[in-house]
């Protein structure tokens, strides 16, 4: 099964792992049925799945002084359970023409062979190898994708780990993973799902399951917190071959992809969109402006003139879009008449438009942590206007002004900044957040966080985005006339047609 085209790496997301393991019980038949149901449960679901299975070379894997009476209990179990070559072939056939992608977990350095010699599709090493660095190096050396679980590892065993994988251009994720078995719910830790994907960003992430099969909630808690990956332990019991206290049967992996179903969802999108059932439920159960005393037509609304009260008549101007200096008798009101919203001039003002994007872009500071100064200005850039500060400007904040000056600027999503070049400073652009589109003398280049360019004097570039960016500029100290713009238009309209001052976000300044 071929994967990924040349050069593309594989796609881990929502990607399911059923480990077979031992639960075969030693039987080609027994494991031939696991993946048959297996299979109808992801055939139901529609989702991406790979079976997984375990290859040990037991002659040369378990010491030859442990073969019999260890006191290890996994010997017994491995030893019991062994299958040869052959019978691994068949299952491994068997689940590729099932329409899984075939998986297995090398244990020793020959297991890693065979999974090359039955052409397996994916390697996945488990949490008790996950520092086992020479089979870890010959395992990497198939260049196929690797899934790693990293139970029982600090976070700076994981750093090693991905910090060795990354070196070697590894196409791979990482499992949290709790290794008791079964794992109490109390023992599953989350929360490291999110510690590993803010540690290791561009890295997948998922969640290796031992918790009790019946558990369906665990999933969706671990989608929620940033896992694409999840894997189960899978088997079907019979009088001879009794299933572990942390493996599915079909029955529970057919609900455990069903939780995982509806937490994505719940989860829902980033977007806050407004649903018309929702408005007009709120509007339902909220206040409207009633006039307190016969009003004439003309006059200006002030707050003595009217009371707010329940509920509210369609058509009629709510208590939260009331604004005594906004708000004129549009017609005769008479005593508790409902205000027509059209007595409302919801014409936007300065400062409408400069504090709506100024929340925008603390948002954006916050989900990029930026942090800023504590004393900073602030510079609404705004080349036609504050109307038209949307389609063509910069929020700019001055960070340092000495003998060399340092800014954020930040672009809301849409916006452009004019073709330009300055007389005196060369520019360094550092992109913090976000993809920037950058023209330099006709030439295009789209930045992305941790992209630097530099800007030579007299050089004329022009920047903009779709989605919004985050940039430090760092230059000269300037004066606006060592900027030349295109437009010579923009440098002839008074400063503030082109500009507004703000210290620390402008708090008290429009009051």
């Amino acid at each position: 099964m071929k994967l990924t085209a040349r050069g593309e790496p594989f796609d881990f997301t929502n990607l399911f792992i059923l480990e077979m393991a031992n639960n075969h019980g030693g039987s080609v038949k027994h494991g031939l049925r696991i993946i048959e149901e297996c299979a109808q449960v992801v055939k139901d679901h529609g989702v991406r799945a790979a079976m997984k299975f375990q290859f040990r070379d037991l002659d040369t894997f378990v010491h030859p002084a442990e073969r019999k009476g260890s006191t290890n209990k996994h010997v017994a179990r491995f030893l019991s359970t062994r299958l040869s070559k052959k019978d691994f072939k068949i299952l491994v056939d068997a689940a590729r023409k099932a329409g899984f992608i075939t998986m297995a977990t090398p244990s020793d350095e020959a297991s890693v062979d065979l999974l090359e010699e039955l052409n397996v599709d994916m390697v996945k090493i488990a949490s008790a190898s996950a520092a086992d660095w020479p089979l870890l190096e010959k395992a990497v050396a198939l260049g196929k994708p690797i899934v790693v679980s990293v139970g029982g590892m600090t976070l700076a065993q994981v750093d090693k780990l991905v910090s060795f994988l990354g070196h070697r251009y590894s196409n791979f994720a990482i499992m949290h993973c709790v290794s008791v078995y079964p794992t109490p719910a109390s023992r599953l830790n989350l929360k490291h799902i999110e510690v590993f994907r803010n540690s290791y960003p561009g890295v997948s992430v998922g969640f290796s399951t031992h918790e009790d099969p019946n558990n369906t909630s665990a999933i969706g808690i671990a989608y929620a917190k940033g896992a694409r990956v999840f894997e189960r332990h899978v088997g079907i019991p019979t009088k001879d071959k009794p299933l572990n206290a942390y493996s599915s049967t079909p029955q529970q992996l057919d609900a455990w992809i069903r939780a995982w179903e509806e937490a994505r969802a719940m989860e829902g999108t980033a977007e806050r969109e407004t649903d018309p059932k929702e408005i007009n439920e709120l509007a339902m159960q909220q206040r409207g402006v009633f006039a307190k005393r016969a009003l004439k037509k003309g006059a200006v609304i002030k707050r003595g003139d009217i009371y707010f009260a329940f509920p509210i008549r369609f058509g009629q101007l709510s208590s939260g879009d009331f604004r005594e200096s906004k708000v004129s008798a549009e017609k005769a009101y008479k005593k508790d008449d409902p205000v027509s919203r059209a007595a409302r001039d919801f014409k936007p003002t300065n400062r409408d438009l400069i504090y709506h994007p100024i929340h925008e872009v603390k948002a954006m500071l916050n989900v990029a942590k930026v942090a800023l100064p504590v004393d900073f200005k602030l510079q609404f850039l705004h080349h036609y206007g504050l109307k038209d500060f949307r389609e063509v400007g910069a929020i700019a904040i001055d960070c340092i002004d000495r003998e060399y000056r340092k800014r954020v600027l930040v672009q809301l999503p849409g916006q452009e900044y004019p073709l330009h070049h300055h007389t005196k400073s060369e520019i360094s652009y550092d992109v913090l957040f976000g993809t920037l589109d950058l023209e330099i003398d006709g030439r295009r280049q789209t930045l992305h966080a941790g992209d630097v360019v530099t800007i030579q004097r007299g050089v004329k570039h022009r920047f903009w985005n779709d989605t919004g960016a985050i940039f430090e500029e760092i230059s000269l100290p300037r004066t606006d006339d060592e900027i030349v713009y295109e437009d010579r238009l923009i440098g002839r309209r008074p400063e503030k047609e082109r500009m507004t001052t703000l210290t620390n976000w402008g708090r008290h300044q429009f009051d």
